[in-house]
């Protein structure tokens, strides 16, 4: 319930709303956070304690994604809402297919795109992400990094 600070009236009458007299107060919607990468639960439950009420995730585990969405429909209300791409789509030795990630099968090429986005869409996928990188570091880059150890 709102109440407007120029006109002093309430926007919405219900039996039982709460009044809130936010004169000289702050009012901010939900934020996003535009870039997460939500490993774990409490990735989503903290970003909600902060205020972030949207977890855009860039590659989470499709096991994960099915089960945390079938809590927020069950009601869940202590972890933010979350798209997710779930496993990223990556060209063969491109960024995402480091062995410290969850295991991946990148595509090979045009003719297996659809596929693997109908796959994701399965696994609870809202957003796709694609990396088209090698992952490999560019020369320039090893330089500076020499140069600076």
């Amino acid at each position: 319930m709102a109440k407007s600070s120029r006109s002093g009236r309430t926007s919405l009458q219900l039996p039982i709303a709460q009044v809130i007299d936010g004169s000289g107060d702050t009012l901010l919607p939900g934020l996003i956070d535009s870039h997460v990468h939500a490993w774990i639960r409490e990735v989503l439950e903290m970003g909600l304690v902060m205020g972030v009420t949207t977890e855009l995730d860039m590659y989470m585990r499709w096991e994960d994604a099915l089960k945390w969405r079938a809590e927020e429909s069950k009601g869940a209300s202590d972890i933010a809402d979350f798209r997710t791409g779930g496993t990223a789509i990556a060209v063969a030795g491109g960024h995402g297919t480091e062995s410290d990630l969850p295991p991946m099968t990148p595509i090979r090429g045009p003719d297996q795109a659809q596929a693997f986005v109908d796959e994701r869409i399965a696994h609870g996928s809202t957003t796709s992400r694609f990396s088209t990188t090698t992952g490999r570091v560019s020369q320039r880059c090893q330089r500076r990094r020499s140069r600076q150890s």
